[in-house]
């Protein structure tokens, strides 16, 4: 079985465990949600299915199936205004890589992602980690910010991100 749908199943980004801890943050962050952004919270990661990794160029693009999804069945089209494709952006540009890479801010799920991260306790977050082995992609990953030559246990790398996560938050999250 692929780490993409490994993750979904029983890791990191399990369906039904992430999307309560994103919801609360979401929550916090925003006091109030509306049905369509619940369902696009419940979403927005589905599209790890069968990939081959999560921080690859087919994990990284894993935001385009929910985007596409949302844009179908959340969005009602009314010409090119931004408003359009409200829940369409909304999962897209909750990865940092794909607004990144378009030039756009990342969405109000993006910040309400981190903030989840750094909610969830950290013996639960290396536990569903390395049940799926995605630990390991994520620590040796040097596209974050915490990346180290020096091994640091699972625990401590997870601290540290989540202190970063929080940081975010805290500023606003934006991409350069």
């Amino acid at each position: 079985m692929r780490i993409g749908t490994k993750t979904l199943l029983y890791g990191n980004h399990q369906v039904i465990l992430h999307s309560l801890f994103l919801l609360a943050a979401w929550l916090k962050l925003y006091k109030r949600i509306n049905f369509k952004e619940l369902i696009c919270i419940i979403i927005h990661d589905w599209g790890y299915w069968g990939k081959p990794n999560l921080d690859g160029e087919e994990g990284e693009r894993h935001p385009e199936w929910a985007a596409q999804w949302a844009y179908r069945h959340l969005d009602v089209p009314q010409g090119y205004w931004e408003d359009s494709f409200y829940y369409q952006n909304l999962c897209l540009y909750h990865s940092r890589f794909m607004a990144k890479r378009n030039g756009r801010q990342p969405s109000k799920l993006c910040l309400a992602d981190k903030l989840s991260v750094s909610m969830m306790p950290t013996w639960l977050w290396v536990f569903l980690g390395s049940l799926t082995g995605e630990i390991e992609e994520y620590i040796s990953n040097s596209k974050y910010e915490i990346f180290s030559q020096s091994r640091k246990s699972y625990s401590e790398w997870f601290r540290d991100y989540k202190a970063i996560c929080k940081k975010w938050v805290r500023d606003g999250l934006t991409v350069p």
